[in-house]
């Protein structure tokens, strides 16, 4: 596992509009504790996890999922097409998203195999489309946008010159 960076907590302590000292005394840590565990050094027990976490209101799974995301993760788009569809792609460890130009008339299936445990949302930036979900029908036109389980079958008929953002994340 990477190194886990809880600075996060010293931003939900401002927000929150509390001191140090006000954390430690309500989770009976030390002040040094706290300003140790929101600098990033050390590594704090889970027992100290669990009271940071009570204290903000997260679970400690929560608070962990938290810190091992906090650093920034930069990825190169690259292009793809794919009949009418062509645009950029990028794919980050738990969310890919998709800038797409697609033509009038495109009809695009899902693949089952691109999806696991992902949610999926399509965002029409200019155009109208259908997005059809399970039985149920969507007309989307500009601005509007879909989220659904990106298991269930799902298809695109693309009524008019589109651009479209999707993206998949992981539930």
């Amino acid at each position: 596992m990477s190194k886990l960076d809880f600075s996060i907590l010293r931003t939900l302590r401002i927000k929150k509009g509390v001191s140090a000292e006000d954390v430690a005394r309500a989770t009976g840590l030390t002040r040094a504790t706290v300003v140790k565990v929101e600098s990033g050094e050390g590594n704090p027990t889970m027992s100290t996890v669990g009271a940071l976490a009570e204290y903000f209101k997260l679970s400690s799974s929560e608070l962990i999922k938290i810190a091992e995301g906090s650093s920034c993760e930069k990825v190169v788009s690259r292009s793809m097409k794919r009949g009418k569809v062509k645009g950029r792609m990028l794919s980050f460890k738990d969310l890919e998203l998709f800038h797409f130009q697609v033509s009038a008339g495109a009809e695009v299936e899902s693949d089952p195999k691109l999806h696991e445990h992902t949610r999926e949302v399509f965002l029409v930036l200019q155009g109208n489309v259908l997005v059809t979900v399970g039985e149920e029908v969507h007309e989307l036109n500009s601005g509007d946008a879909i989220r659904f389980k990106a298991l269930q079958q799902h298809s695109l008929s693309v009524l008019e010159d589109s651009e479209i953002v999707m993206m998949h994340y992981n539930v």
